[in-house]
């Protein structure tokens, strides 16, 4: 008896070592919790993350432990949607989606998941929580959403262009042709002026959605982001240094050209500058930086205004999103557009009451590129 029972302990301990072993390997955060929501056990990757040993963790509550990577705290105190306490009152599988900002300001997005475990007579005793980082499969399908719209949007455009443009033209020609006729009263001049004016607003927010929906036209070359930054900023330094605003601009080293067209380029910096500006209506700062971030070429734009919240970095790059009056909401989904056809991407990042930030990043002008140029005209 005493042989068989080293036996079944050698046997459990092994089994006992694989599972641990299988589990540790799981990049996924899993904490087994008892029903008050303690620590009982941990997989590799929470300790590593929190960087202290398991028993330091067993009996501490659940949101005590659990972080980012960056060591910002994931939870803000108990959250009645969290899967946990779903699982614990229904005595079912849950699980929630929850959106975090690091210390960066850069968005990302998790999957908890909830299972209850019962004993043999079918009480709950414990629940396992398991949390997926899904940033970057979210980025992925929302790019692939962006491409989508963007198809509509095309099609809708054409069918604005023939079907909506003939008529509003015909209208506000009228319109102020009676404007400019001697026989109306005041009243009836306001009316018409407000079918004039609204008119013009609908003609603008047509042509803003024909320029997003068509492709860049201008062919692509060769950019010196160093050049474009100093013409733009001299040219906004004209017209907000004297309504209290402070341009910084910080250069990284000697940088690459990029694939870029130098005027849509500068156009885009513009528009981010005139972002950051109009959330900083009473003065601040804005600081241009540009370098290199392994072998992309990045511009960065940022301000200390409001900043935006979860919601809004959310849907900031996301066309007819806005939350200005009277905006289109196509400013920053047209920056994301021309971006990405010359190969490179947009990232915002953001904390509510501190700034945001926007950086392009440019593929460089690789040199065997030049050089295979270079032989086709020789040949």
């Amino acid at each position: 008896m005493l042989q068989s029972r080293l036996y079944c302990q050698r046997d459990l301990a092994r089994h006992k070592a694989l599972l641990e072993a299988i589990i540790d390997e799981v990049r996924d955060d899993i904490i087994l919790l008892d029903k008050e929501g303690r620590i009982v056990d941990m997989n590799r990757n929470v300790r590593q993350r929190i960087g202290q040993k398991r028993e330091d963790l067993v009996g501490l509550p659940c949101c005590d432990v659990q972080a980012l990577a960056d060591g910002t705290p994931f939870c803000h105190g108990q959250d009645e949607k969290c899967p946990f306490f779903v699982a614990k009152a229904t005595g079912e599988t849950a699980e929630a989606l929850f959106t975090r900002v690091d210390k960066e300001g850069r968005l990302l997005y998790f999957r908890v998941y909830a299972y209850p475990i019962f004993n043999e007579y079918g009480g709950l005793t414990h629940i396992v929580i398991m949390r997926r980082d899904i940033t970057r499969r979210t980025y992925k399908e929302k790019h692939q959403q962006h491409a989508e719209k963007l198809s509509i949007i095309g099609e809708l455009s054409t069918y604005l262009a023939h079907e909506i443009r003939n008529p509003l033209c015909a209208i506000g020609g009228f319109s102020n042709s009676l404007l400019r006729s001697g026989n109306l009263d005041e009243k009836q001049r306001e009316k018409i002026k407000i079918i004039a004016d609204e008119t013009k607003r609908l003609d603008s927010m047509l042509s803003s959605i024909l320029n997003f929906a068509r492709p860049a036209s201008a062919a692509m070359g060769a950019t010196d982001i160093g050049r474009v930054v100093k013409e733009t900023v001299e040219l906004m330094k004209i017209g907000y240094s004297k309504q209290g605003h402070e341009f910084n601009v910080i250069p990284g080293p000697t940088l690459p050209k990029v694939v870029g067209e130098p005027e849509m380029v500068k156009q885009c910096l513009v528009n981010l500058i005139k972002n950051s500006l109009e959330a900083m209506p009473s003065g601040g700062e804005v600081t241009i930086r540009t370098g290199l971030d392994k072998d992309l070429v990045f511009l960065g734009v940022e301000d200390t205004g409001k900043g935006m919240s979860e919601d809004e970095l959310q849907n900031a790059l996301s066309p007819f999103y806005t939350t200005k009056k009277g905006g289109y909401g196509l400013g920053l989904a047209m920056i994301k557009k021309i971006i990405e056809e010359f190969g490179g991407r947009v990232e915002l990042t953001s904390k509510e009451g501190v700034g945001a930030k926007a950086t392009i990043f440019f593929a460089p002008v690789l040199a065997v590129e030049e050089e295979k140029k270079s032989l086709q005209k020789d040949n």
